[in-house]
């Protein structure tokens, strides 16, 4: 931790950040600054590299990412033509969901999907999507190479995806934007205000039966958000704001599940947090009781390259903001979480609702991911520690790892290279009302 006396400026960071990144002086363009705005009230203005890190390390992550999606796309397109032939399902098939009808009324989920080149495992989501009842879902897909996808589902759309225009994106830098179209399609088909919309990547796949993750996901009119540990989040501390009252901007996981009324404040919000024209991230704050203008001298100088992802602060900074507090826990309506903890002493726990496991190894995530990354760990590219910026990928699954996830917490689960699952598998173990071998017993672990 720095002060500086002049300026009245605190930046707390946790110990591992502390040996990744030197603080140092930086002009008056690449400092973060509160503002004051008519409409939205006071704002933070974050310079668009600020929390990315270096250039080399974020296109080296992104040539890795790329790799990993072209691996499995590479085999993928021979389950389009087996699932084909076997079922005799004819080009331009829309399934079940395609017409973009209600059936009997009530919540509707969207599946929206993120890829850059289609979606994995195309004949276990069909199954999976089979178990629907008419009119409760919706699928939609962002590409990143549209022309591509465009040509796969003009061949085969055994999902009935619903194929949205695609917008840039560059990873790391900003693949909100892609979520946000998701969104922006999505809600002109979305007709109850209990609607659900869950992001999903090409290697995810669910690991309950649709009516047991419909039956989670509509219970509650409220998102759910998987938050990091508060000692991965960027603290602040300002001169002006009473004694003890922090800034933090909170660090979450991409695969979130939005309620209809936090999709459309995500589409509107998100071109004024973005602006095209500005070199800038403008973001609120929360709880947004503060009326005094503003500016850099108040938070000082502040550093660059601590290594977050836009995708990993600014769905709750987009619906939130900035968490600017003295109390030891701020309420936050709307999700299913009863409150924030801002408490030091709990730094290392995750909190919110996860609702698809990922895993860098035992030290990262809510608390829920270490009891069932400890049951895979034979089945993990890596553990106890991933050092890579990418989660661990399944090497292999078997029917009892499947099961492990079945009577885990979470909903989905990534990331799967294709063909790592095979139909008789997830029929048999995810897809069953009773799976056919025995339960498994779950301890918290902290």
């Amino acid at each position: 931790m720095k002060r500086s006396p002049q300026l009245g400026w605190e930046l707390s960071l946790s110990p591992a950040q502390s040996a990744l990144i030197t603080l140092a002086a930086c002009s008056l363009a690449n400092a973060a600054q509160l503002r004051r705005a008519d409409s939205t009230g006071v704002k933070v203005v974050l310079p668009r590299t600020f929390l990315l890190g270096d250039n080399a390390s974020i296109e080296a992550r992104a040539r890795e990412a790329e790799e990993l999606a072209k691996r499995g796309s590479a085999v993928e397109p021979k389950s389009f033509e087996t699932l084909a032939g076997q079922t005799g399902i004819t080009n331009g098939l829309a399934a079940l969901n395609s017409t973009g009808l209600v059936g009997s009324g009530g919540a509707r989920i969207f599946f929206l999907f993120l890829s850059y080149s289609g979606i994995h495992h195309v004949s276990l989501w069909r199954a999976f999507f089979k178990q629907a009842i008419l009119g409760k879902h919706r699928a939609l897909l962002h590409c990143k190479d549209y022309g591509l996808c465009e040509r796969q589902l003009r061949i085969n759309n055994l999902l009935g995806l619903r194929l949205v225009e695609t917008v840039p994106s560059q990873y790391c830098y900003d693949l909100v934007s892609p979520m946000v179209q998701l969104m922006r399609s999505a809600l002109t088909e979305s007709y109850s205000t209990l609607d659900k919309f869950v992001f999903l990547s090409e290697t995810t796949l669910p690991v309950k039966p649709f009516v047991e993750v419909y039956s989670s996901l509509t219970s509650t009119p409220n998102s759910d958000i998987c938050i990091s540990p508060s000692e991965e989040w960027l603290w602040l501390q300002n001169k002006h704001a009473p004694t003890g009252q922090t800034a933090a901007l909170v660090k979450h996981d991409q695969w979130v599940v939005l309620s209809k009324a936090h999709a459309e404040l995500m589409v509107q919000r998100w071109p004024q947090v973005r602006d095209q024209n500005s070199g800038s991230w403008y973001v609120p704050t929360w709880p947004n009781a503060q009326h005094q203008d503003y500016s850099v001298s108040d938070f000082g100088q502040l550093p660059r390259g601590l290594g977050q992802c836009t995708d990993e602060w600014a769905i709750f900074g987009t619906l939130y903001g900035i968490v600017m507090s003295s109390q030891a826990q701020e309420p936050i309506p709307g999700l299913n979480a009863r409150a924030l903890s801002l408490e030091q002493d709990q730094a290392q726990e995750g909190q919110g609702v996860c609702r698809t496991f990922a895993t860098w190894g035992k030290t990262a995530g809510n608390y829920d991911t270490r009891p069932v990354a400890q049951k895979l760990k034979h089945l993990l590219s890596c553990y106890p520690h991933c050092l890579d910026s990418h989660p661990a990928e399944f090497k292999t699954m078997t029917s009892q790892g499947l099961l492990v996830l079945r009577n885990s917490p979470f909903l989905f689960a990534r990331k799967f290279p294709a063909d790592t699952v095979s139909y008789d598998q997830f029929v048999r173990v995810i897809l069953a009302k009773v799976p056919s071998t025995p339960q498994v017993t779950w301890t918290h672990v902290r």
